[in-house]
């Protein structure tokens, strides 16, 4: 039986680097071809996320639509009521950077200022939250007294201006 040299005997002694390189790159082009069309997912952007942002507007056009007809008591409770699964996301999709848990306190301290009683488990989630981050507007708000001319002005839901179609 005769030893014939194999291929990385070949590739050490008989090709110059350069050759190497551009063969190595070939090759991790293909397998990185191969292991995108073995593994291949939906594409997020294609399917998921347009129909996310058509559920988005749909529910601003409903709120609008009931701000404009003076039924804002009915926007807030539908708003509020989706507090509770909006904390259930959070921790089903394990989210934890700073931007979330200060998403999740803004909702523990409005529910806590308004009163709201959240389910048993969402109220736990909330309870046990870690310290929360400082912001930027936090950090920005140390200094500052409040300017009350700086405050926008709102008008009621009700309101003649409110009724107005709003110009482009």
């Amino acid at each position: 039986m005769v030893h014939r040299p194999g291929l990385i005997y070949y590739v050490r002694q008989k090709m110059k680097p350069n050759h190497v390189w551009i063969l190595s790159s070939i090759a991790g082009l293909v397998v990185g071809a191969g292991a995108m069309a073995a593994f291949r997912r939906p594409d997020y952007f294609g399917t998921e996320y347009p129909a996310m942002i058509r559920a988005v507007t749909a529910e601003h056009v409903l709120h609008a639509k009931l701000l404009r007809e003076g039924r804002s008591v009915e926007v807030l409770r539908m708003i509020e009521d989706t507090l509770p699964s909006s904390v259930l996301h959070f921790d089903m999709f394990n989210l934890r950077g700073d931007g979330d848990i200060t998403q999740l306190w803004r909702i523990r301290e409005h529910g806590e200022k308004h009163r709201i009683e959240f389910p048993a488990s969402v109220a736990s989630m909330l309870a046990n939250l870690p310290p929360k981050p400082r912001s930027f507007c936090d950090m920005e708000d140390e200094g500052k007294q409040p300017n009350k001319a700086a405050e926008p002005t709102t008008t009621s839901a009700t309101s003649p201006a409110a009724q107005e179609p709003r110009q482009p």
